[in-house]
């Protein structure tokens, strides 16, 4: 597994930035390793819902998981707390913004590639896991 550690700065779109570096770095299959810091703009999915909470102020971010492709293609969850220590989490949506900093480490893994396809048990777009031969 090779491992790619970032810096991102105030102003910086989070999603957007794993799809990014997944272009830069010809990921086709990554995982989230590790990421901390402050956002300044939420925007998650809760679980189960429809519902979208977008919101504008200070937050942690306690966690971030995930699995990602080259082709912005990724599932996401995040976990957050707000100032009075309050925790929400959800799908990780787009336009999360980078309030001071977040450190985040993420990974490619060899000879893998991760892809979305529909499932049709659940309707939804579901990870299909295949050996590529082809690094």
């Amino acid at each position: 597994m090779e491992t790619i550690c970032l810096r991102l700065n105030p102003g910086t779109k989070l999603r957007e930035t794993v799809y990014k570096i997944a272009k830069e770095h010809n990921i086709k299959a990554g995982i989230v390793l590790t990421c901390v810091g402050s956002l300044q703009k939420i925007n998650l999915r809760l679980a189960g819902a429809e519902e979208v909470i977008s919101n504008q102020d200070s937050y942690e971010i306690l966690s971030l998981t995930g699995t990602f492709n080259n082709l912005n293609q990724g599932h996401f969850h995040i976990s957050v707390a707000d100032g009075k220590g309050n925790c929400l989490g959800g799908h990780l949506l787009s336009d999360n913004i980078v309030a001071t900093t977040v450190e985040l480490v993420l990974g490619k893994l060899s000879n893998k590639q991760f892809i979305r396809e529909i499932d049709p048990k659940t309707g939804y777009l579901e990870l299909v896991i295949k050996n590529d031969l082809l690094r």
